[in-house]
């Protein structure tokens, strides 16, 4: 495939991937409701979490939902039980984490010609690091947030109370088990 072949390729798969972000169900909810069941999720998956990475996947699923999370009106309180599900906010947060990574490959791509070597099949794209570099960078920006993190919070003093009422969340908001999610695109 050609250089030019593989840029409208890629072209071709950013449209039905921003569609796919934007026909996500929690764009339709209402900002209020979406960000307190998104920010329940998040709770109960860093307490329970200790090696999956669900938790690291629902921060990034935040930062692409960012826009619409936290664009809600002055006083509205949302009605969570009838504008929100779940586990369908799970899946959405989960696709957004994906979306997120995804559009760094994508920056890579259109940056740096060759960083990363893309296939197209009829239902299925393929994604492979062309250069050996580009998962040390990934490496490099997550230990620096680690790094960062470890050292703005050196003097907090308060894990143990943290911990009691993240178990009493724990012990009031128990979501459901929900199975694996994938999502094929199709162009």
């Amino acid at each position: 495939m050609s250089p030019f072949d593989s840029k409208i390729h890629l072209q071709a798969f950013e449209k039905v991937l921003d569609n796919a972000l934007e026909s996500l169900p929690v764009r339709q909810w209402s900002s209020s409701s979406a960000l307190r069941a998104a920010s329940e999720i998040y709770e109960v998956a860093a307490f329970k979490d200790n090696t999956s990475g669900i938790t690291e996947s629902y921060d990034r699923g935040f930062i692409i939902l960012a826009s619409h999370l936290t664009a809600g009106e002055d006083g509205y309180i949302g009605n969570l039980s009838k504008e929100t599900d779940i586990e369908t906010m799970s899946k959405d947060l989960l696709f957004a984490s994906h979306y997120y990574m995804l559009r760094e490959y994508l920056y890579y791509s259109y940056n740096v010609p060759g960083s990363m070597v893309w296939s197209f099949d009829k239902a299925r794209v393929e994604i492979r690091f062309g250069d050996k570099s580009v998962p040390r960078q990934f490496f490099t920006v997550h230990n620096d947030h680690l790094l960062g993190s470890q050292h703005h919070f050196r003097n907090f003093s308060h894990s143990d109370e943290v911990i009691q009422l993240l178990r009493r969340l724990h012990r009031s908001c128990r979501p459901r088990q929900t199975s694996s999610w994938r999502h094929t695109f199709r162009y």
